[in-house]
């Protein structure tokens, strides 16, 4: 049947390998506070189908949402203005960080996909 998931240490996750990670690592405290903040935008459930949907296509190490408006729209069932406006909100509520005009990146203090080496350089980068 079914098994209890094996404990891995930290160092499991630390230093930066070749491989890529599949998964987003999420900060538990920092998604209910992104949690709560969507909840609280005039357009919640698009809010949040947009920020699912960004997280899903992260890149690794970078943080760095590679796809455009389309694709989001697609992937979160929502026409493409009510991404713009989806994005622009979790800009504000601190879920994603804009990088240049028209693109964004996990702000890595709530969700990262990659090293922990990165990260932290990445969370240096936003800091400053």
């Amino acid at each position: 049947m079914h098994s209890a998931l094996v404990r891995r240490e930290e160092s499991a996750y630390d230093a930066g390998g070749s491989t890529a990670w599949l998964f987003v690592m999420l900060s538990r405290e920092q998604s209910r506070i992104i949690l709560d903040r969507i909840m609280r935008t005039t357009r919640p459930l698009k809010t949040l189908a947009v920020w699912e949907a960004a997280r899903s296509y992260a890149e690794w190490n970078t943080g760095q949402i590679p796809v455009g408006v389309r694709e989001l729209a697609v992937a979160a069932h929502t026409p493409p203005n009510e991404v713009y406006r989806a994005l622009s909100q979790l800009v504000e509520v601190g879920a994603l960080v804009r990088t240049a005009r028209g693109r964004y990146a996990l702000n890595p203090q709530v969700a990262w996909s990659g090293s922990l080496v990165t990260r932290q350089a990445a969370l240096t980068l936003i800091e400053s």
